[in-house]
């Protein structure tokens, strides 16, 4: 079935476990072997673009600020300003409830259905996890806040291990890690796929402030594969042969922001709650869909003020003025966002507004034949308290 043939469109299924581990420990050697740090050299570093930097918060009157101390640069400025915002609400949330009417007609369809089984849930043991395989390969899993399908050709041509390289990468575009870049692919319409992976996150009712695109042509699809044999072949899991990708492959990978009430939802917190929304859309239509963690907010506990920017920037110069970084780091890169503090027996979550800044950090790696390069790679998430402009020491991580 082609685009043109998705009214109703979007997302990704849950892959079998097994082979789930299979592709994260590839992917762990891969990244071992291609990129064990040796030395960090300190020199200046380029702008980072982190998945969850798509957009930023600025008081109309700053221009810019800068700060430098030990082995930390701060440098941020910004010709696009917003209105300040000096107040915002706690909330609570749930993981997201999905619409089963929605499901059957995105997913379901009139498909003819293989399996139909139920599992305990990833959150709860109180709760279910539903999984689904149809007839033509294609396969669903759901429960709250999370939703998965990927098409009926998974097992051939999985684009699991691309996505999991870039988010391995953090989505850091000028590291110059990764082939995969926001150009057109011959044939393949990039705004009509983008509208077709749009119109599943709306009609899933998924709450977005932004996505970024990234091209898997046929050319990054074979250098950046899991692995080969001798022989040059695609293999996977025990050595099985797959077949080559093709053009027939060839897609875009939508990353979307996951946001409450228009503000981002923070890649790190006290919980590992970090939602994600990654859309593959190829010559067939959909490819793969994958929702997890995504919260809805069910209500606004109290309004808390919000510190401006700046002295948000003071804090973490304060912080790295007493605790040095133990690599040069560089910050070009803030937003205003909220992170999950906490989460009830109820599964409520608390959501807290905070100010987020993100570093870079410049690296050389070994490769397997002894020879070295060099490049960026993510450093430090910061988070800042809006109300009390103090670093919040737990969120401050190496991912």
């Amino acid at each position: 079935m082609k685009i043109e043939d998705y009214k109703k469109a979007v997302s990704r299924m849950h892959t079998r476990p097994e082979l789930k581990m299979e592709v994260m420990k590839m992917s762990e050697e891969k990244a071992k072997k291609k990129f064990s740090r040796k030395a960090v050299i300190p020199i200046a570093i380029a702008a980072t673009v982190c998945l969850s930097t798509l957009t930023a918060v600025f008081a109309e009157d700053i221009v810019g600020f800068f700060r430098k101390t030990n082995n930390l640069e701060m440098n941020i400025s910004e010709d696009v300003s917003s209105e300040e915002i000096t107040s915002m609400s706690i909330k609570k949330a749930i993981r997201k409830k999905w619409d089963e009417d929605t499901i059957k007609n995105l997913f379901m369809g009139d498909k003819s259905i293989a399996k139909d089984e139920t599992y305990e849930s990833n959150y709860d043991s109180d709760m279910d996890r539903k999984f689904i395989e149809f007839q033509d390969g294609s396969r669903l899993g759901y429960e709250d806040g999370d939703l998965n399908w990927e098409y009926g050709d998974w097992l051939n041509y999985s684009y699991s291990y691309h996505i999991s390289l870039l988010e391995n990468l953090n989505f850091e575009k000028s590291s110059g890690k990764t082939p995969f870049k926001e150009a057109d692919i011959e044939g393949l319409d990039k705004n009509e796929c983008a509208a077709l992976a749009d119109s599943y996150v709306e009609q899933l009712g998924i709450s977005v402030n932004g996505k970024q695109i990234f091209t898997f042509d046929k050319e990054s699809l074979i250098s950046e594969d899991v692995g080969r044999n001798e022989n040059g072949e695609r293999i996977y899991k025990h050595g099985e042969v797959l077949p080559e990708w093709t053009e027939e492959q060839e897609a875009y990978l939508f990353v979307y922001n996951i946001c409450a009430d228009d503000v981002s939802l923070t890649l790190s917190g006290e919980i590992n709650t970090a939602g994600k929304l990654e859309i593959v859309v190829g010559r067939n239509g959909l490819a793969s869909f994958e929702a997890r963690k995504i919260l809805d907010p069910v209500e606004d506990i109290e309004t808390v003020n919000i510190c401006p920017a700046e002295n948000a920037a003071d804090a973490v110069y304060k912080f790295f003025e007493k605790e040095p970084s133990g690599s040069p780091m560089k910050i070009e890169n803030y937003k205003l966002v909220y992170r999950t503090e906490g989460v009830d027996e109820e599964g409520i979550y608390f959501l807290k507004p905070c100010w987020e800044f993100y570093s870079t950090a410049f690296v050389t790696w070994t490769n397997p034949d002894g020879t070295q390069n060099e490049g960026f790679e993510k450093g430090y998430i910061i988070n800042v308290d809006p109300q009390t402009e103090e670093v919040i020491k737990n969120v401050i991580n190496m991912p």
